[in-house]
């Protein structure tokens, strides 16, 4: 094979490196090194735009002691959308509706939030176990978690579920803060 063809070939395979890195999130420069990133996710989707994803953290709950949780999606830097998705998992003793109510309540007040989405609800062990979306303000959310007093509460007619971070969480949040929740 002459040199010349070789170093089109190299120059090709280097075009299609750099082509196919460009195409997916990127991760955000020393999110390996960071304390928070067994803790969450981030990534460079373009234009100045990050995205994070905060890993699922504990809630503890006034109905029982089963694993409750929740997880966050939003974006910094972009215009159009601030909104912070929230997931929640919910184990309780009644099925979460798209109808019930759905509150953050930071520092005593309560948070404006969308309509809650249910994602699914499922009978495990004669309990439900509630999967459920809603959004807030980014502005809020960061306020939620910039305190150590934020609850989530759901409610229907009949029944109510607060969910506060545990001990645990309380610490992750504390190590996110000094990453990016700022």
């Amino acid at each position: 094979m002459s040199a010349l063809k070789r170093i089109n070939k190299l120059f090709v395979l280097i075009v299609l490196s750099l082509f196919l890195q460009n195409c997916g999130g990127v991760n955000l420069k020393d999110t390996n090194k960071s304390p928070s990133n067994k803790l969450s996710e981030s990534f460079f989707i373009g234009n100045g735009v990050s995205q994070y994803h905060i890993k699922s953290q504990e809630l503890s709950s006034n109905f029982d002691d089963s694993e409750n949780s929740f997880d966050a999606t939003f974006r910094k830097n972009e215009a159009d959308n601030t909104l912070c998705n929230i997931n929640l998992t919910v184990i309780s003793n009644f099925k979460i509706e798209a109808e019930s109510d759905f509150n953050l309540i930071v520092n005593n007040t309560t948070i404006e939030s969308t309509k809650t989405t249910v994602i699914y609800n499922e009978n495990a062990n004669d309990k439900i176990v509630n999967r459920i979306s809603t959004k807030v303000e980014y502005a809020s959310f960061l306020k939620a978690m910039n305190t150590d007093n934020f609850q989530f509460v759901i409610s229907n007619k009949e029944n109510t579920i607060t969910l506060k971070p545990s001990k645990k969480t309380l610490k992750n949040i504390a190590k996110l803060r000094q990453s990016f929740l700022n």
